[in-house]
């Protein structure tokens, strides 16, 4: 795979090679994404995991976690209600 141009290109070209793989991926795009500072980035990728394996209480962990980050209130309990049902 080639990757060129920006940071957050590159990033979004591994996370679509990598997601074809497996879910895991998803997940290390996240974390790349969440500390290079790309918060919305790193939602889209949490957001996919957590649809693709919602019974995952740590996913919706992160993905609270991470609307938190950026301000997102109302979304962020909507995940963390998840983990206290």
């Amino acid at each position: 795979m080639h990757c060129s141009g920006r940071l957050s290109n590159c990033i979004g070209q591994i996370g679509c090679w990598m997601r074809r793989h497996f879910v895991s991926a998803y997940w290390l795009i996240n974390w790349t994404s969440f500390a290079l500072g790309l918060d919305q980035m790193a939602i889209r990728f949490v957001e996919r995991v957590v649809k693709e394996v919602p019974q995952n209480l740590h996913y919706h962990l992160t993905l609270g976690e991470t609307y938190l980050k950026v301000g997102e209130h109302v979304h962020a309990m909507r995940h963390l209600n998840v983990l206290a049902s």
